[in-house]
């Protein structure tokens, strides 16, 4: 009995050590530590790039980021711009931030990417939907919204999609949906009944 009691205790140990070492090794090699470049605009007065960078957490969830950076930085040199681990990290991306997009439903990630519209509009897609609008002339994020499923909790449980049980397939039907009415036709819409010029 006291032989089995020990077993049973050294498992329990073992097995508490092997969490912490995969935890540990989670936290310490995903690249949520690092913004990835994706894609760069030049400015029209060709002082700055608008820049697409990508990050993950630790379960793989995508993040994107469209910063203002300075031209002289070499964008090609520095592939990976390290965020997170200092407070100036945060300091320098949040002063050039325009825009940022979460997705932690693993949906409509394909193709992320800027493009700037009537030469006053910086738009984010992904997926082959909108996601978000920075007015360049007013300097001003227009659409922006950081996380989808933030904004659906903060919805009457009627109209919450996320305590509705529903199915990957239902889901991805939702979200679609939601992106489509809420964000993709809204961007549609200010760009065409807005002024073209810069």
């Amino acid at each position: 009995m006291k032989t089995v009691k020990i077993c049973h205790i050294t498992l329990v140990v073992i097995f508490y050590a092997c969490v912490v070492c995969v935890g540990t090794s989670c936290i310490f090699s995903f690249d949520g530590n690092y913004l990835h470049y994706l894609q760069h605009i030049e400015s029209a007065d060709g002082k700055y790039n608008y820049c697409l960078f990508r990050s993950e957490t630790v379960f793989r969830e995508p993040s994107y980021f469209v910063l203002k950076v300075e031209k002289e930085i070499n964008l090609k040199k520095f592939n990976k711009l390290r965020k997170g681990t200092k407070r100036e990290d945060w300091y320098w991306i949040n002063d050039r931030q325009l825009l940022s997009n979460l997705e932690d439903s693993g949906l409509l990630i394909e193709n992320p990417n800027i493009k700037v519209i009537n030469s006053r509009y910086l738009v984010f897609s992904r997926g082959g939907y909108y996601f978000g609008l920075y007015d360049l002339k007013l300097d001003s994020a227009i659409v922006n919204v950081v996380n989808i499923f933030w904004e659906w909790e903060r919805l009457p449980d009627e109209d919450n999609m996320l305590k509705k049980n529903l199915s990957r397939k239902e889901l991805k039907r939702e979200y679609e949906k939601w992106v489509k009415e809420n964000l993709h036709e809204r961007i549609e819409k200010h760009i065409a009944e807005s002024p073209c010029s810069p």
